[in-house]
């Protein structure tokens, strides 16, 4: 009996269909950057929704090489009017890696973490201002009066404190 299940189990793998592709079939690029298809060929499996809700906590992009984030941001600028992209390449930390305070400071054990994190905060949010400044002049000048009016209205109250008592 054993023979005639592993002879029948032999008769229906070899009955299973063999998918042969040809060699000049294009079935896209290896990356979304250089494909010419995605647009044709672009599934959502729901962070595409998520992304373009800007209601929603996931309309940023982060993810490891090869989960999709190019394709999304390519679809995106296909898809939307207005798409602006911060590339972590362009705001690049890298003259950290060659400052001697930092490189003491290591070597000293001071753990660097909370620095990092608050550095890249700091650079993200500089980038984020950046972006939104360059829309037109008017909001430039509105901005930097604010914060002229905050900061010099703060240091009169200050000093106005100090003089009464």
């Amino acid at each position: 009996m054993k023979k005639k299940k592993r002879v029948k189990n032999l008769q229906i793998e070899k009955q299973k269909p063999v998918i042969k592709i040809k060699s000049d079939i294009v079935v896209g690029s290896p990356d979304a950057e250089t494909d010419n298809i995605l647009g044709d060929v672009f599934i959502d499996n729901g962070s595409f929704d998520a992304l373009i809700n800007m209601n929603n906590p996931k309309c940023i992009i982060i993810g490891r090489t090869g989960t999709g984030k190019s394709a999304l941001i390519k679809r995106l600028n296909e898809s939307e009017e207005y798409v602006k992209v911060i590339d972590p390449e362009r705001m690049s930390l890298s003259f950290l890696s060659n400052s001697t305070i930092l490189t003491y400071l290591r070597s000293e054990g001071v753990n660097l973490n909370f620095f990092y994190k608050l550095l890249w905060k700091h650079v993200f949010i500089v980038e984020i201002i950046k972006l939104y400044l360059s829309e037109s002049e008017s909001k430039k000048t509105s901005f930097f009066q604010k914060l002229w009016e905050a900061v010099s209205n703060g240091s009169k109250r200050r000093y106005c404190k100090k003089e009464s008592h």
